[in-house]
């Protein structure tokens, strides 16, 4: 045995128990299903919470997890993560303890009254929540502080001494029962089947369970959708079966959506090399991302209009609105917003119809829409009010109040933390792209707005995101110089909508920089036909870019274009 196996260490540390609810039974119902769900829930949830603050996985038990951290802070914020990130599916729950006190270190393991403490704190969590001993809250700083309720004095089994706990619970357990969460009711529902493969090669069963495991993950971040993993028939909803075939070194992975009938409604074969299969497994998460939230967009909005509005549920109201708005024209912003505003008053603590409601107003701030929107404007001191006392449900919630913030105080840099932040939280959300994107170009980040414009444009070009990433990649084009890509983004847009004001605008100061002002002129027409009162000090006044060299050249490229002063 060597010197480092006997080296022992004493110190205090913060302590992260985890552990999964009904475990054993869910390994009972759909085994199969529930190792998938595992497998994403490690790799991709609890791994980069734990990493992102600096912990320390010791163990892994199957269903459960031992960590342990330098501060109480990064311990308790790694598991409001965790279970920030849960809260959006209803399959898994997780119980966290978590605690201050000493530890013995041997080798790459921990032991101690630390270690058994925080155990029993998770034992008496509830479902999805996380308890905490006195220890940790009093080195907790006021926002954590203020996510957890005082249960009293609790004795733990087989520790000697009793302990103050508090409690942090789900979000969704925090709501009325009259206002469930988004994720809960009247949403469209996909379930993913586990892709199988009749290859016995071990590469390719291994890449049916990656393909399982990101198809989860990158589906549960439609925020319009509620999905999960299930080899189960679907009792309601719709299903997505992929299977994997292999020969010599050629793939193909062929995948059907089913509507909740039963009826086939979409079908793609995607092919590919063994010899790339790890850059093709990315793509291919990407593609079906793609296209299958494109027709599920498309399935939705032909059964939703034909519904009085009326009979719309909330969460009905927010998706009509974010279909209405898909086309990105001024016109759609006072239909939008009646959806939006129907979906708070009927459910006043709905997470997603703030974020929609919000956003749509940041929005129409760079348009001359007071007078039309009047009513909703008198309402969005009170929403954003009501986005903080939701704030960690709903990314896109975060970054619409972080916007709204920018607004009013200019703080560029602060808005740019939080929306690096907000994008770990959905790296593949197209709509919570989009809506990043706008937020960097407001800042005056036009290159970070690009990044986020080109993530949304790839995994959303049959969904409700096109015609606004496209305006947005092409004005961040022109404040980066780059004017040949601001047209051809500015043209892809113009494909699918010509009421949206920010391809035209795009193209009129492309066309204006690169010396053609007869186009630069025809493009200025069509965008003021849409805005026939807009000058370069009334945009100004609503968004300047944040006084970056690049928003001084986009009006510069306006002003040649012969937009009035």
């Amino acid at each position: 045995m060597s010197d480092t196996d006997h080296h022992i260490t004493r110190k205090l540390a913060a302590i992260l128990v985890a552990d999964i609810v009904g475990f054993s039974m869910l390994m009972h119902e759909d085994e199969q299903a529930t190792i998938m769900m595992l497998d994403h829930l490690e790799s991709d949830i609890i791994a980069p919470a734990i990493t992102g603050q600096t912990g320390r996985i010791v163990k892994s038990m199957g269903d459960g997890w031992l960590a342990r951290f330098d501060s109480a802070a990064q311990a308790v914020t790694a598991a409001v993560q965790i279970q920030e990130h849960l809260s959006e599916q209803s399959v898994l729950k997780l119980r966290i303890g978590v605690h201050v006190g000493d530890i013995t270190e041997k080798a790459d393991d921990i032991f101690g009254d630390g270690v058994n403490i925080a155990a029993r704190l998770e034992s008496i969590a509830p479902p999805g929540g996380i308890a905490i001993s006195e220890p940790v809250h009093l080195n907790l700083d006021r926002p954590l502080i203020a996510a957890f309720e005082a249960v009293g004095t609790k004795e733990l089994r087989n520790i000697k001494r009793k302990f103050e706990v508090w409690v942090h619970r789900r979000q969704r357990q925090i709501v009325s029962e009259n206002s469930p969460s988004f994720a809960e009711t009247n949403l469209p529902r996909l379930s993913i089947c586990p892709v199988t493969c009749s290859d016995p090669r071990i590469e390719l069963q291994d890449m049916a369970a990656a393909l399982t495991s990101d198809c989860g993950s990158y589906f549960r971040t439609i925020n319009w959708l509620n999905s999960a993993i299930s080899s189960i028939d679907p009792a309601e909803g719709y299903a997505l079966l992929c299977v994997l075939r292999g020969h010599d070194l050629r793939m193909r992975l062929e995948a059907r959506l089913f509507d909740p009938a039963g009826s086939e409604i979409w079908m793609q074969k995607f092919d590919g090399s063994i010899e790339e299969i790890f850059d093709w497994q990315d793509e291919i998460v990407e593609k079906l991302l793609d296209a299958v939230s494109g027709v599920l967009i498309q399935c939705e909005t032909a059964k939703l209009s034909d519904l009085p509005v009326q009979e719309l549920t909330a969460e009905q109201c927010v998706l009509m609105g974010m279909i209405t708005w898909a086309g990105a024209g001024t016109d759609s912003y006072k239909e939008t917003m009646s959806y939006h505003a129907r979906a708070i008053e009927a459910k006043p603590n709905l997470a997603a119809a703030y974020a929609e409601a919000i956003w749509t107003m940041n929005g129409a701030r760079t348009y001359d829409l007071r007078t039309e929107l009047a009513p909703y404007y008198e309402k969005l001191p009170d929403w954003i009010e009501a986005g903080r006392r939701l704030a960690g449900q709903n990314p896109t919630l975060d970054l619409s109040v972080a916007v709204a913030d920018y607004n009013e105080d200019g703080n560029a840099d602060r808005l740019s933390v939080a929306l690096e932040q907000i994008q770990q939280r959905a790296p593949l959300d197209a709509r919570l792209h989009l809506f990043m994107g706008w937020g960097y170009n407001w800042a005056g980040f036009p290159e970070m707005a690009l990044s986020c414009f080109q993530t949304a444009l790839r995994v959303g070009r049959y969904g409700a995101v096109f015609v606004g990433a496209s305006g947005g990649a092409a004005t961040s084009c022109v404040m980066l110089g780059r004017d040949r890509d601001a047209i051809r983004y500015a043209e892809a847009g113009l494909r699918y909508s010509h009421d949206y004001p920010a391809l035209h605008s795009a193209r009129a100061a492309a066309y204006a920089m690169l010396g053609e002002p007869e186009k630069a002129s025809v493009a200025l027409d069509q965008m003021l036909q849409l805005e026939p009162n807009e000058t370069i000090s009334k945009w100004r006044s609503n968004v300047d870019y944040g006084g970056s060299d690049g928003g001084k050249r986009y009006f510069e490229a306006l002003r040649r274009a012969g937009m009035q002063e």
